[in-house]
Parts: structure tokens; C-alpha cells; sequence
């Protein structure tokens, strides 16, 4: 039986797993990014995290899910802002002449997307959107059964929708993006500025509103009605069958649910948004790397 090796690149960690033709994990494992150290030196132990997974069973090829924007035609990272020193980086070249098989590209959220669409929660939908919330926040977009990628292959940045015009600066020189308000670094920075604490996560903020601290509430309502304004901006345009939310933040999908969808209900009044089903991603932290084999797939099918 043959496998796949799919790999998830983020900001934080990069996730590696090999994957049956039919969607399963067979084995899987996890090294941090830290992308500072240069493009080279994460390759090789992304190599290595590779070869620690290799079974007996042919190698059909590696699929790579990365954080964008990528170029899936020529395999290249133009990434410096969540990989630093990653500016049009040949990725796909290195791991096919390591491991003498195909090699594809996608951007992370797109080979979530496909992941959800294949083997999750977006199973059966024709129309369907993926977003993820983690570090960043982007999208993948399923039309017709199809992932959509639009002109220059770059579909899907819904991180960088304006939600306040005069908001927070962004590294993509807009301000008041979604992405500057209701990541994983904004949920942080926001209960910072409410308590005056210091170097604290994203995560550590939704445990304490779940243990029952006030300012960590408000900063989970008030990060919960920017991605409410976002969804329905989406909504109102699209009108989806469906929208998964992963990544890590929405580990935490009962904190946010109640108060993005009452938002959603208040602005996206001219489509049928009560329709519009909004779940949790179903493969978690394995939606990138299934996505990824699934991205092979398809490019295999396609040519």
C-alpha cells in the first residue's frame, strides 16, 4: 500500500505525517518552525522529521501546506512576514531531490480546506469555506467541489479584510485587518493593554476566561464580534453551504460561537445566513497535513 508524506508549515511548528490513500494518519510528528534560522537550516530538519516517519510502503510523493502566499506553479515561499527570511523560497525542489519522488505546494489554508472538504466537517458540501485562526488568519475556498484560487493563485486572504478602517497598522500596509484583531497575537496583545500583564499566549487568555476572569471574557467577546463582522462580510458575498473554522484559536470554538453568531445574525441580513451552517474543523491539528496528501492527489488527478 502506498503513502503519502504531508506536511504542514506554520509560523509556529511545522506538523509532518504520512497518510494512507484513503485519508488516515499513520504516523505523524511535530518540530518547531523557527524560521529566523533561515530557509536551509529548517529544511533539514524538516528533512530529518521525514525520514523519521519513511515506511516500507511505496512513497507515492509529499504534499506541503504552507503558510502564504506561496506559488503553487513554481513551488516558491514568499512568506517574510509570518516566516522571516523566507522571501521567495524554492521549498519543493529540496524534499523531491532528497526523496526522489513529487513534490506539490499549496497554501496552508487551501490544503485545509481540502483536508475538511475530503475527510471533515466539509464532507458533502458543494460550497464551502475553510478559515483558520491561529497566528494568522486566511481562508480556502471549496466552489462547485473545487478548490477556487483565483487570479495569481492568491484566493483566500480573508485575514486581510478592513474591519476598522482606522485600526491597527498591518504588515500588508492596510490597517484594521481581521487578521491585526482577532489572531492569536491580537487576543494577546488585547488582554495586555486591558490588565498591563506581559508575555502571555493567546491560549492562556481562553483559559482564564474559562476559569472565569472578566477581562479575559472581554477580550474573548470582543475578539468573537470582529470575527462575527468578518463572517459576515463573507457570508453576505458568498453564501456558503458551510464554514469550518480551525487552526488553534478555534480550539476554543464554544468561547467565540454564541457572540460571532448573534454578529452574523445582526449584518449579513439580506442572504439566508441562518443557513449557513458554521462548525469546528473535525480533523484539528490534522486538517494541513491531510489536506496536503490530498492536495497530491488532486494535482496528480489533474495532470
Amino acid at each position: 500500500m502506498a503513502h503519502i508524506f504531508g506536511v504542514d508549515i506554520g509560523g509556529t511548528k511545522i506538523a509532518v505525517a504520512a497518510v494512507s490513500l484513503r485519508g488516515e494518519i499513520l504516523a505523524r510528528t511535530e518540530i518547531e518552525t523557527r524560521a529566523a534560522e533561515g530557509a536551509p537550516r529548517v529544511l533539514a530538519r524538516l528533512c530529518d522529521a521525514l525520514h523519521s516517519l519513511q515506511r516500507e510502503d511505496e512513497l507515492l510523493g509529499i504534499g506541503i501546506g504552507c503558510t502564504g502566499p506561496v506559488d503553487p506553479r513554481t513551488g516558491h515561499v514568499r512568506n517574510p512576514y509570518t516566516l522571516p527570511t523566507w522571501d521567495d523560497v524554492d521549498i519543493v525542489s529540496p524534499l523531491a531531490q532528497e526523496f526522489h519522488t513529487r513534490v506539490v505546494l499549496e497554501n496552508d489554508c487551501d490544503a485545509a480546506a481540502l483536508g475538511e472538504h475530503w475527510m471533515g466537517n466539509a464532507r458533502g458540501a458543494d460550497n464551502a469555506v475553510y478559515i483558520t485562526v491561529g497566528t494568522g488568519i486566511g481562508a480556502g475556498l471549496i466552489f462547485n467541489n473545487k478548490l477556487y484560487r483565483g487570479v495569481g493563485m492568491t484566493a483566500g486572504e480573508i485575514g486581510h479584510m478592513t474591519i476598522e478602517h482606522d485600526g491597527v497598522p498591518c504588515y500588508c500596509g492596510a490597517r484594521g485587518c481581521l487578521e491585526m484583531l482577532a489572531a492569536g497575537p491580537a487576543i494577546a496583545r488585547a488582554y495586555e493593554i486591558k490588565t498591563g500583564a506581559r508575555s502571555i499566549t493567546a491560549r492562556e487568555v481562553m483559559e482564564r476566561a474559562r476559569r472565569g476572569d472578566a477581562n479575559a471574557h472581554a477580550v474573548m467577546e470582543q475578539t468573537a464580534y470582529y470575527l462575527g463582522v468578518g463572517l459576515a462580510n463573507l457570508i453576505t458575498l458568498l453564501v456558503p453551504n458551510m464554514i469550518v473554522l480551525g487552526g488553534g484559536v478555534m480550539q476554543h470554538f464554544d468561547l467565540f460561537y454564541p457572540t460571532m453568531r448573534a454578529t452574523i445574525t445582526k449584518n449579513a441580513t439580506l442572504v439566508p445566513s441562518t443557513q449557513v451552517k458554521i462548525v469546528p474543523a473535525a480533523l484539528g491539528q490534522n486538517a494541513g497535513v491531510i489536506g496536503a496528501a490530498k492536495a497530491l492527489l488532486e494535482r496528480m488527478d489533474n495532470e
